[in-house]
């Protein structure tokens, strides 16, 4: 196996294997500049352990499932993780859209010995090692090396010279609230820039100086993260237009549901900026829509809730057949108007409905399928199945006293893809007024979900 590929794979997956344990964030963050649009830190050694690598004194024994890929491929992270610390990588989002890896040089002789065995030429350029593939490079010094994709040398070494002169004004260190998220014990800490992520011209003042923050565990079995919006000082920003959902609106959803999305919605929202946005991105017929609900979008005062799932009588990939409900709270007035709008579309555009003496409408809009729509509790509802309050899903203790949340489940991947993994997936999160918090694990298996993800990726 020719080291250019090898050594592509290496530094690739130099943000997720290793097994050393000395840490150097500062010094890291040091050389990173404050106006970066993200920041990703990697505890490596436990990803390298949730997969299923074991370090056996210099030895790296790898798990049964890895049998297939290249041997050589454990050698080099091997002996990299001699001269490199593997345990404390850090990925960069520059603010020109560049991304580069850094990590702690621990051995500068070993990492050059190791490169040259592997019949990577080390050269010299303006003060560092240098070396150059066909899809990767490095530079690297005696304190910390650089890695870049699809860049020359004198490229890499030209960013990092940029990096380092804006990092001598500001650093990332030298923002306590982000270097103590980064310094928090997580397998990935995540730390995105609004303003950078937004353009910052396009930024509202408010968010000026907030970065989004997700904290991530591999567990045994499971995938945990919380999310913050922070202060570049450490202050949390608090969402104060949402409040807590109402859990009634569960008792309507169908027993085998696949998705239900839930918010709690106060009149502080700033609808306008969400209805302009969508409008924005879907063009002339979203603005026309947009224009027509906007009356109605700016009247949610409560639980908003959608909610989609396989029906039983029918095949998971029959998504025609799938049971849909949607439930949106908002003055009475404003339900009673949208329910006498949609009477009046019907009639003028001939399509027969009834209405029974709840006043729940209901349209056949195909031979299989009918629409049903009223006020519900206080709600404009609709769907695609009548109304039921008697619904047994046990979604509500996972919601309740909640802003916010977000079920996802398959039972089987192979519902969607005969080939893929007999597991499925499960996702539940919660939006809370500082943070949004959630769980991923694997339906139908004792497996570890990391190796189980790699093994169905390989």
């Amino acid at each position: 196996m020719k080291l250019n590929y090898i050594f592509s794979l290496a530094v690739a997956a130099i943000a997720m294997l290793g097994m050393t344990g000395c840490s150097h964030e500062a010094e890291l963050t040091d050389t990173i500049p404050a106006n970066v649009a993200a920041v990703v830190r990697i505890d490596v050694t436990e990803l390298f352990e949730r997969a299923g690598f074991e370090k056996k004194g210099t030895e790296v024994v790898a798990p049964d499932y890895w049998k297939d890929a290249p041997s050589e491929i454990l050698e080099v992270f091997s002996n990299v993780a001699e001269g490199v610390d593997l345990d404390n990588v850090i990925v960069v989002q520059t603010a020109a859209g560049r991304q580069v890896i850094t990590f702690e040089v621990k051995d500068e002789k070993a990492l050059t010995e190791v490169l040259e065995k592997n019949g990577k030429s080390v050269s010299k350029e303006d003060g560092y090692n240098t070396v150059e593939t066909g899809k990767f490079s490095m530079i690297f010094n005696a304190k910390q090396g650089w890695a870049m994709e699809n860049r020359d040398v004198k490229s890499i070494i030209s960013t990092v010279k940029a990096m380092e002169a804006d990092a001598k004004k500001q650093s990332i260190a030298d923002l306590a609230g982000i270097k103590q998220f980064l310094d928090k014990d997580y397998t990935i800490n995540i730390a995105g820039n609004t303003a950078a992520a937004m353009g910052h011209n396009g930024t509202p003042a408010e968010l000026l100086d907030v970065w989004g923050t997700v904290g991530i565990n591999v567990e045994e079995k499971e995938i945990t993260f919380e999310g913050h919006a922070l202060k570049a000082d450490g202050d949390i920003v608090e969402v104060n237009e949402l409040q807590a959902i109402n859990p009634a609106v569960l008792s309507y959803i169908p027993d085998a549901t696949n998705f239900v999305a839930l918010a709690g919605c106060t009149p502080e929202i700033n609808w306008d900026g969400i209805i302009e946005a969508i409008s924005t991105l879907g063009g002339v017929q979203a603005r026309g829509v947009m224009g027509i609900l906007s009356p109605y979008i700016k009247s949610i005062d409560g639980t908003v809730m959608i909610a989609a799932g396989a029906s039983p009588d029918s095949s998971f990939d029959d998504y025609d057949s799938w049971q849909f409900i949607t439930m949106i709270h908002m003055p009475q007035t404003k339900v009673n108007e949208a329910l006498s709008t949609a009477r009046d579309m019907m009639s003028r555009y001939g399509i027969p409905f009834s209405e029974d003496k709840d006043g729940v409408m209901s349209a056949r809009m195909t031979p299989d399928v009918s629409l049903y729509a009223g006020n519900i509790d206080g709600y404009l509802a609709v769907a695609n199945r009548p109304f039921s309050p008697n619904r047994q899903n046990g979604l509500a203790k996972d919601f309740v006293n909640k802003n916010g949340g977000l079920y996802f489940d398959i039972p089987s991947m192979r519902l969607l893809n005969p080939s893929a993994p007999a597991w499925g997936i499960n996702i539940v999160a919660e939006v809370n007024t500082d943070n949004v918090k959630g769980a991923v694990k694997l339906n139908g298996t004792n497996d570890d979900i990391l190796p189980a993800i790699i093994k169905a990726a390989m």
